[in-house]
Protein backbone atom coordinates (compact mmCIF):
# COMPACT_ATOMS: atom_id res chain seq x y z
CA UNK A 1 0.00 0.00 0.00
CA UNK A 2 1.40 3.41 -0.91
CA UNK A 3 2.00 6.10 1.72
CA UNK A 4 -0.88 8.23 0.37
CA UNK A 5 -3.25 5.28 0.34
CA UNK A 6 -2.25 4.35 3.95
CA UNK A 7 -2.82 7.87 5.22
CA UNK A 8 -6.12 8.00 3.35
CA UNK A 9 -7.26 4.73 4.92
CA UNK A 10 -6.57 5.96 8.45
CA UNK A 11 -8.11 9.37 7.85
CA UNK A 12 -11.29 8.19 6.21
CA UNK A 13 -11.94 5.94 9.16
CA UNK A 14 -12.44 9.16 11.11
CA UNK A 15 -14.26 11.28 8.52
CA UNK A 16 -16.31 8.71 6.60
CA UNK A 17 -19.44 9.62 8.58
CA UNK A 18 -19.14 13.30 7.62
CA UNK A 19 -21.23 12.83 4.49
CA UNK A 20 -24.12 11.51 6.58
CA UNK A 21 -24.35 14.75 8.52
CA UNK A 22 -26.12 17.98 7.61
CA UNK A 23 -24.51 20.00 4.79
CA UNK A 24 -21.51 22.05 5.84
CA UNK A 25 -21.64 25.70 4.82
CA UNK A 26 -19.16 26.46 2.07
CA UNK A 27 -18.28 29.63 3.99
CA UNK A 28 -16.42 27.30 6.35
CA UNK A 29 -14.59 25.49 3.55
CA UNK A 30 -11.46 26.55 1.71
CA UNK A 31 -12.20 25.12 -1.73
CA UNK A 32 -8.77 25.90 -3.20
CA UNK A 33 -7.10 22.69 -4.30
CA UNK A 34 -10.08 20.49 -3.36
CA UNK A 35 -11.62 17.72 -5.44
CA UNK A 36 -15.38 17.79 -5.86
CA UNK A 37 -17.19 14.48 -6.30
CA UNK A 38 -20.66 12.97 -6.14
CA UNK A 39 -21.20 10.24 -3.56
CA UNK A 40 -24.25 8.03 -4.13
CA UNK A 41 -25.71 5.01 -2.36
CA UNK A 42 -29.14 3.44 -2.04
CA UNK A 43 -29.94 5.83 0.81
CA UNK A 44 -28.47 9.18 -0.20
CA UNK A 45 -26.93 11.34 -2.89
CA UNK A 46 -24.33 13.92 -1.91
CA UNK A 47 -22.00 16.48 -3.44
CA UNK A 48 -18.77 16.39 -1.46
CA UNK A 49 -15.25 17.78 -1.55
CA UNK A 50 -12.01 16.29 -0.30
CA UNK A 51 -8.38 17.32 -0.10
CA UNK A 52 -6.03 15.66 -2.59
CA UNK A 53 -4.41 13.66 0.24
CA UNK A 54 -7.76 12.03 1.07
CA UNK A 55 -8.41 14.02 4.25
CA UNK A 56 -11.08 16.51 5.36
CA UNK A 57 -14.12 15.04 3.62
CA UNK A 58 -16.77 17.79 3.48
CA UNK A 59 -20.27 18.06 2.10
CA UNK A 60 -21.84 20.76 -0.06
CA UNK A 61 -25.29 19.27 -0.61
CA UNK A 62 -27.09 16.13 0.55
CA UNK A 63 -30.35 14.52 -0.50
CA UNK A 64 -31.85 11.58 1.41
CA UNK A 65 -34.13 9.45 -0.76
CA UNK A 66 -34.29 6.23 1.27
CA UNK A 67 -38.10 6.46 1.40
CA UNK A 68 -38.58 7.54 -2.22
CA UNK A 69 -39.82 5.27 -4.99
CA UNK A 70 -37.54 6.93 -7.55
CA UNK A 71 -34.02 7.66 -6.23
CA UNK A 72 -33.16 11.27 -7.08
CA UNK A 73 -29.41 11.14 -7.59
CA UNK A 74 -27.13 14.03 -8.29
CA UNK A 75 -25.56 12.98 -11.59
CA UNK A 76 -23.07 15.73 -12.54
CA UNK A 77 -21.73 18.87 -10.91
CA UNK A 78 -19.20 21.47 -12.07
CA UNK A 79 -17.83 24.56 -10.33
CA UNK A 80 -18.18 27.92 -12.04
CA UNK A 81 -14.83 29.43 -13.09
CA UNK A 82 -14.85 31.70 -10.00
CA UNK A 83 -16.12 28.87 -7.74
CA UNK A 84 -19.08 30.93 -6.55
CA UNK A 85 -21.71 28.54 -7.97
CA UNK A 86 -22.20 24.95 -9.10
CA UNK A 87 -24.22 23.70 -12.05
CA UNK A 88 -25.86 20.39 -11.14
CA UNK A 89 -27.62 17.72 -13.18
CA UNK A 90 -30.30 15.70 -11.38
CA UNK A 91 -31.06 15.74 -7.69
CA UNK A 92 -34.32 16.73 -5.99
CA UNK A 93 -37.43 17.13 -8.17
CA UNK A 94 -36.13 14.93 -10.97
CA UNK A 95 -38.23 12.09 -12.39
CA UNK A 96 -37.70 8.97 -14.45
CA UNK A 97 -38.18 11.00 -17.64
CA UNK A 98 -36.31 14.19 -16.77
CA UNK A 99 -33.00 15.10 -15.15
CA UNK A 100 -33.07 18.89 -14.78
CA UNK A 101 -30.12 21.25 -14.67
CA UNK A 102 -29.98 23.41 -11.54
CA UNK A 103 -27.89 26.35 -10.41
CA UNK A 104 -26.65 25.80 -6.85
CA UNK A 105 -24.81 28.10 -4.48
CA UNK A 106 -21.80 27.00 -2.44
CA UNK A 107 -24.04 26.28 0.57
CA UNK A 108 -25.88 23.58 -1.37
CA UNK A 109 -29.06 25.59 -1.94
CA UNK A 110 -30.78 25.30 -5.32
CA UNK A 111 -31.08 28.81 -6.77
CA UNK A 112 -33.06 28.20 -9.95
CA UNK A 113 -33.74 25.53 -12.54
CA UNK A 114 -32.04 26.17 -15.87
CA UNK A 115 -33.79 23.57 -18.01
CA UNK A 116 -35.92 20.48 -17.47
CA UNK A 117 -33.60 18.12 -19.32
CA UNK A 118 -29.88 18.60 -19.84
CA UNK A 119 -26.88 16.28 -19.74
CA UNK A 120 -23.24 16.81 -18.70
CA UNK A 121 -23.16 20.59 -18.25
CA UNK A 122 -20.00 22.60 -18.96
CA UNK A 123 -19.34 26.25 -18.08
CA UNK A 124 -18.14 28.81 -20.57
CA UNK A 125 -14.74 30.30 -19.54
CA UNK A 126 -16.37 33.60 -18.50
CA UNK A 127 -18.97 31.84 -16.34
CA UNK A 128 -21.91 33.35 -18.21
CA UNK A 129 -23.12 30.32 -20.19
CA UNK A 130 -23.86 26.65 -19.55
CA UNK A 131 -23.35 24.18 -22.42
CA UNK A 132 -25.17 20.85 -22.32
CA UNK A 133 -26.62 18.03 -24.41
CA UNK A 134 -30.37 17.53 -24.68
CA UNK A 135 -32.24 14.51 -25.96
CA UNK A 136 -34.87 15.28 -28.61
CA UNK A 137 -37.51 13.18 -26.90
CA UNK A 138 -37.92 10.55 -24.21
CA UNK A 139 -37.52 7.69 -26.69
CA UNK A 140 -35.02 9.45 -28.95
CA UNK A 141 -31.42 8.31 -29.37
CA UNK A 142 -30.34 11.71 -30.66
CA UNK A 143 -28.79 14.47 -28.54
CA UNK A 144 -28.15 17.99 -29.79
CA UNK A 145 -25.90 20.57 -28.16
CA UNK A 146 -27.32 23.71 -26.51
CA UNK A 147 -26.27 26.56 -24.29
CA UNK A 148 -28.19 28.77 -21.88
CA UNK A 149 -27.41 31.81 -19.74
CA UNK A 150 -26.30 30.81 -16.25
CA UNK A 151 -29.02 33.12 -14.93
CA UNK A 152 -31.68 31.33 -17.00
CA UNK A 153 -33.70 32.28 -20.06
CA UNK A 154 -34.08 30.80 -23.51
CA UNK A 155 -31.72 28.09 -24.69
CA UNK A 156 -29.65 28.41 -27.88
CA UNK A 157 -28.95 25.56 -30.28
CA UNK A 158 -25.19 25.18 -30.83
CA UNK A 159 -24.97 21.94 -32.79
CA UNK A 160 -27.84 20.06 -34.42
CA UNK A 161 -27.19 16.36 -34.95
CA UNK A 162 -27.63 14.84 -38.39
CA UNK A 163 -30.23 12.09 -38.46
CA UNK A 164 -31.76 9.49 -40.74
CA UNK A 165 -34.30 6.72 -40.44
CA UNK A 166 -33.62 4.96 -37.11
CA UNK A 167 -30.13 6.39 -37.01
CA UNK A 168 -28.19 9.55 -36.25
CA UNK A 169 -25.58 11.26 -34.09
CA UNK A 170 -25.57 12.10 -30.42
CA UNK A 171 -23.30 14.71 -28.80
CA UNK A 172 -21.94 15.32 -25.32
CA UNK A 173 -19.83 18.26 -24.14
CA UNK A 174 -16.95 17.51 -21.76
CA UNK A 175 -14.82 20.63 -21.48
CA UNK A 176 -13.85 24.03 -22.92
CA UNK A 177 -10.43 24.76 -24.37
CA UNK A 178 -8.76 27.70 -22.58
CA UNK A 179 -8.10 29.54 -25.84
CA UNK A 180 -9.48 32.56 -27.64
CA UNK A 181 -11.34 30.36 -30.12
CA UNK A 182 -13.69 29.07 -27.45
CA UNK A 183 -13.66 25.51 -28.77
CA UNK A 184 -15.68 22.85 -26.97
CA UNK A 185 -14.43 19.31 -26.41
CA UNK A 186 -17.18 16.96 -27.60
CA UNK A 187 -17.85 13.31 -28.20
CA UNK A 188 -19.72 12.42 -31.40
CA UNK A 189 -21.44 9.05 -31.30
CA UNK A 190 -23.14 7.39 -34.27
CA UNK A 191 -26.05 5.15 -33.28
CA UNK A 192 -28.55 3.14 -35.27
CA UNK A 193 -31.19 0.44 -34.87
CA UNK A 194 -30.71 -2.57 -37.15
CA UNK A 195 -33.36 -4.76 -38.77
CA UNK A 196 -33.67 -6.88 -35.62
CA UNK A 197 -34.42 -3.83 -33.47
CA UNK A 198 -31.04 -3.90 -31.76
CA UNK A 199 -29.32 -0.63 -30.85
CA UNK A 200 -25.80 -0.36 -32.25
CA UNK A 201 -22.98 2.11 -31.67
CA UNK A 202 -20.64 2.04 -34.65
CA UNK A 203 -18.29 4.89 -33.81
CA UNK A 204 -17.54 7.47 -31.13
CA UNK A 205 -14.93 10.16 -31.69
CA UNK A 206 -13.59 13.13 -29.73
CA UNK A 207 -13.54 16.48 -31.49
CA UNK A 208 -13.04 20.18 -30.89
CA UNK A 209 -16.06 22.21 -31.98
CA UNK A 210 -16.10 25.95 -32.66
CA UNK A 211 -19.67 27.18 -32.04
CA UNK A 212 -19.04 30.45 -33.94
CA UNK A 213 -17.74 28.97 -37.18
CA UNK A 214 -19.49 25.60 -36.71
CA UNK A 215 -16.15 24.02 -37.51
CA UNK A 216 -15.18 20.53 -36.30
CA UNK A 217 -11.62 19.44 -35.57
CA UNK A 218 -11.45 15.68 -35.03
CA UNK A 219 -8.97 14.55 -32.38
CA UNK A 220 -9.59 10.83 -32.82
CA UNK A 221 -10.47 8.85 -35.93
CA UNK A 222 -10.73 5.11 -35.30
CA UNK A 223 -13.19 2.31 -34.54
CA UNK A 224 -12.61 2.57 -30.81
CA UNK A 225 -15.23 4.06 -28.46
CA UNK A 226 -13.70 7.33 -27.19
CA UNK A 227 -15.21 9.57 -24.53
CA UNK A 228 -15.06 11.35 -21.15
CA UNK A 229 -12.35 13.79 -22.21
CA UNK A 230 -10.90 16.50 -19.95
CA UNK A 231 -8.46 19.21 -21.01
CA UNK A 232 -5.38 20.11 -18.97
CA UNK A 233 -5.35 23.57 -17.32
CA UNK A 234 -2.85 24.87 -19.88
CA UNK A 235 -4.87 23.48 -22.80
CA UNK A 236 -2.07 21.31 -24.20
CA UNK A 237 -3.18 17.79 -23.21
CA UNK A 238 -6.35 15.71 -23.00
CA UNK A 239 -7.09 12.64 -20.90
CA UNK A 240 -9.93 10.45 -22.12
CA UNK A 241 -11.36 6.94 -21.96
CA UNK A 242 -11.26 4.44 -24.79
CA UNK A 243 -12.40 0.86 -25.34
CA UNK A 244 -12.72 -1.62 -28.17
CA UNK A 245 -16.05 -3.52 -27.94
CA UNK A 246 -14.52 -6.66 -29.44
CA UNK A 247 -11.77 -6.68 -26.80
CA UNK A 248 -13.56 -5.63 -23.61
CA UNK A 249 -17.11 -6.08 -22.34
CA UNK A 250 -19.19 -2.88 -22.61
CA UNK A 251 -17.83 0.06 -20.63
CA UNK A 252 -14.57 -1.58 -19.51
CA UNK A 253 -12.04 0.87 -20.82
CA UNK A 254 -8.50 2.24 -20.81
CA UNK A 255 -7.39 5.71 -19.78
CA UNK A 256 -5.32 7.53 -22.40
CA UNK A 257 -3.35 10.78 -22.60
CA UNK A 258 -2.89 12.71 -25.84
CA UNK A 259 -1.91 16.18 -26.99
CA UNK A 260 -4.57 18.79 -27.70
CA UNK A 261 -3.93 18.13 -31.40
CA UNK A 262 -4.84 14.45 -31.07
CA UNK A 263 -1.38 12.88 -31.27
CA UNK A 264 1.35 11.61 -28.89
CA UNK A 265 -1.05 9.10 -27.35
CA UNK A 266 0.03 7.00 -24.37
CA UNK A 267 -1.84 4.74 -21.97
CA UNK A 268 -2.16 5.49 -18.26
CA UNK A 269 -3.60 2.05 -17.52
CA UNK A 270 -0.97 -0.33 -18.90
CA UNK A 271 -0.92 -3.43 -16.71
CA UNK A 272 -4.05 -2.49 -14.78
CA UNK A 273 -7.17 -4.61 -14.73
CA UNK A 274 -9.75 -3.13 -17.15
CA UNK A 275 -12.41 -1.04 -15.44
CA UNK A 276 -15.12 1.44 -16.30
CA UNK A 277 -13.58 4.88 -15.94
CA UNK A 278 -15.74 7.93 -15.40
CA UNK A 279 -15.28 11.64 -16.05
CA UNK A 280 -12.11 12.75 -14.22
CA UNK A 281 -10.42 16.05 -13.35
CA UNK A 282 -6.94 17.55 -13.67
CA UNK A 283 -5.07 19.00 -10.71
CA UNK A 284 -4.63 22.79 -11.00
CA UNK A 285 -0.90 22.34 -11.72
CA UNK A 286 -1.54 19.70 -14.41
CA UNK A 287 0.66 17.08 -12.73
CA UNK A 288 -2.06 14.78 -11.37
CA UNK A 289 -5.40 13.43 -12.55
CA UNK A 290 -8.30 12.27 -10.36
CA UNK A 291 -10.40 9.48 -11.86
CA UNK A 292 -13.23 7.21 -10.73
CA UNK A 293 -12.80 3.49 -11.30
CA UNK A 294 -16.13 1.62 -11.42
CA UNK A 295 -15.77 -2.16 -11.25
CA UNK A 296 -19.26 -3.59 -11.71
CA UNK A 297 -19.40 -5.58 -14.95
CA UNK A 298 -17.96 -9.08 -14.53
CA UNK A 299 -16.97 -8.61 -10.89
CA UNK A 300 -18.44 -10.11 -7.69
CA UNK A 301 -21.44 -8.37 -6.20
CA UNK A 302 -19.48 -7.22 -3.15
CA UNK A 303 -17.02 -5.41 -5.39
CA UNK A 304 -19.61 -3.10 -6.92
CA UNK A 305 -19.03 0.58 -6.32
CA UNK A 306 -16.73 3.34 -7.45
CA UNK A 307 -13.62 4.80 -5.89
CA UNK A 308 -11.40 7.77 -6.66
CA UNK A 309 -7.76 7.40 -7.60
CA UNK A 310 -4.98 9.93 -8.13
CA UNK A 311 -2.78 9.28 -11.14
CA UNK A 312 0.72 10.75 -11.16
CA UNK A 313 1.14 11.67 -14.83
CA UNK A 314 4.94 11.64 -14.69
CA UNK A 315 5.16 8.08 -13.38
CA UNK A 316 1.69 6.64 -14.18
CA UNK A 317 1.41 5.47 -10.56
CA UNK A 318 -2.02 5.25 -8.93
CA UNK A 319 -3.01 5.97 -5.31
CA UNK A 320 -6.41 5.21 -3.78
CA UNK A 321 -8.27 8.23 -2.38
CA UNK A 322 -11.61 6.73 -1.25
CA UNK A 323 -12.83 3.32 -0.08
CA UNK A 324 -16.43 2.92 -1.20
CA UNK A 325 -16.14 -0.34 -3.12
CA UNK A 326 -17.84 -3.22 -1.37
CA UNK A 327 -20.03 -0.78 0.60
CA UNK A 328 -22.46 0.03 -2.20
CA UNK A 329 -21.06 3.56 -2.52
CA UNK A 330 -20.07 5.22 -5.80
CA UNK A 331 -17.64 8.14 -5.65
CA UNK A 332 -17.48 9.97 -8.98
CA UNK A 333 -15.02 12.77 -9.64
CA UNK A 334 -16.57 15.97 -10.95
CA UNK A 335 -14.05 18.81 -10.65
CA UNK A 336 -10.76 19.93 -9.12
CA UNK A 337 -10.04 23.56 -8.36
Amino acid sequence: MSRIAFITFLTLGLVLTACDEDPVSSNDIDNDGRIMFIRNSQEFSQICTIKPDGTDLRIIASHDFSDEYVPQNYLYARWSPDKSRIVVEGGPRESIEYYPLWMMDMNGSLLHRLIWFGSRPVWSPDGKKIIYARRRGYFSLIRDLYQIDASGGDEELLLEAETGYRRGYTYYAYDRFPNDGGEILLSEKYVYIDSTGRLNVSDTELLAYDPDSRGKRYLTDNKVINGYGRISPDGTRIIYTSYLPELYPPYLSDLLLMSAEGDSIRSLTDGRQPASYFLGAWSPDGQMFAISDIRATGYPQEEKGADIYLVDLATSTWDTLTFGRGKGITNRVMDWK
